[in-house]
């Protein structure tokens, strides 16, 4: 089976991702809410904590990350 190269969606354009969707390409897409946990986190925690998430999950399906 032929590996396909994963990429954040984000950072394409439409004619860049025309392929992929013709394809019916697995996305994941990872979604965190940007909000005050207090002095000793990040409002964007829960974000980085789903951006890590979706990388994992990419890395454990055998997609190169790039």
């Amino acid at each position: 089976m032929e590996k396909e190269a994963s990429f954040y969606f984000a950072d394409k354009t439409y004619e860049e991702l025309d392929g992929y969707i013709e394809k019916d390409a697995l996305i994941i897409v990872p979604v965190g809410t940007v909000e005050e946990h207090g002095r000793h986190l990040a409002v964007g925690a829960d974000m980085m904590i789903a951006e890590d998430l979706s990388r994992e999950i990419g890395k454990t399906l055998s997609l190169i990350h790039i």
